[in-house]
């Protein structure tokens, strides 16, 4: 996610693909809108992909069995990233077959489910008002700083608000077909996509008769 900057420098690096300056941090949460990793800050105008390659959890996000990641579990990004490894990304629309509705499904799934990690996005961002109004340091590694402490106060007001408020772990259940056992994002990507196209054809076949 980008996280503004406070400049009054106009040739600064941190000005992003919006025209403002802002810093790019690698955030990861689970279902329960936990933080679970944060990298340190790049520049506004670092690619997603560039400081996924750079950050530490790339290497674990590459490999099959991960201690990072629950059993059976992947990353759901969004199109800034590669869909690889552990990391699942939505078609591009130059890949989508307009004729083909399991592209669309597919996407709309993927929606779905990153919306979980944008909510999460936008309650840190509520909690911690300097991430939206920008935040100031006098260098970097100050600024980076101060928006790891940032989140990392989150967490520490979130986890006391689920005692106070009694709320419970989700826990969803879900059967993962063994066809989608060890694949890679790509592989993934393609069988949820054949997946949703039989539930598709099958759910309009019973309506016709």
């Amino acid at each position: 996610t980008h996280i503004r900057k406070r400049t009054n420098d106009k040739t600064n690096s941190c000005y992003s693909y919006k025209n403002i300056p802002t810093v790019n941090i690698q955030v990861m949460c689970d279902s329960d809108k936990n933080i679970v990793y944060i990298s340190p800050c790049y520049t506004g105008r670092t690619h997603d992909s560039t400081a996924l390659s750079s950050s530490a959890v790339f290497e674990h996000l590459e490999c099959d069995n991960t201690p990072l990641l629950r059993e059976h579990c992947y990353v759901v990004a969004d199109l800034g990233y590669a869909c690889s490894g552990k990391v699942i990304r939505p078609y591009s629309q130059g890949r989508i077959d307009r004729n083909d509705p399991s592209y669309s499904l597919f996407n709309n799934w993927h929606r779905s489910v990153r919306s979980i990690v944008e909510n999460t996005f936008k309650d840190v961002k509520f909690r911690c008002y300097s991430f939206k109004a920008g935040c100031r340091a006098r260098n970097f590694k100050e600024l980076s700083d101060q928006i790891q402490a940032g989140f990392v106060l989150h967490m520490f007001a979130k986890r006391h608000e689920d005692e106070l408020f009694k709320r419970k772990r989700t826990v969803v259940p879900f059967n993962v077909h063994p066809s989608l056992y060890n694949t890679n994002g790509a592989e993934l990507r393609e069988k949820i996509r054949c997946l949703l196209k039989k539930q598709f054809d099958e759910k309009n076949q019973n309506n016709q008769n």
